[in-house]
């Protein structure tokens, strides 16, 4: 084995280290992303549930009723109006209509 050859099958081999750690360091990177952006969207979403919630209590229960909901709900519509999730109201009350 010449000299020159194994010279150049070592830089090879650090060319190829190199990029491997270039790649991890890239996807390292692209998850914490993910997560940091993960946790400004739940805190948004918080702080939205909060002013929603808060807005809700300030009405009478007249005024809630005629809006369809109950104070007992005020906390999951706060949540429900906030995000992107599914009604639980709705599927509840669903739930307890097949049942009775």
């Amino acid at each position: 084995m010449s000299l020159a050859f194994s010279h150049e099958v070592g830089r090879r081999a650090q060319v190829q280290r190199s990029q491997a750690i270039a790649t991890i360091l890239a996807d390292a990177g692209r998850a914490i992303r993910a997560q940091v952006n993960h946790v400004i969207a739940s805190w948004r979403a918080s702080r939205r549930a909060r002013a929603t919630y808060q807005a809700l209590s300030r009405l009478d229960d007249w005024t809630l009723r005629d809006l369809g909901m109950d104070r007992s709900e005020l906390q999951s519509v706060s949540i429900e109006a906030s995000t992107r999730i599914e009604f639980a109201r709705v599927r509840a009350a669903h739930i307890k209509a097949t049942l009775f």
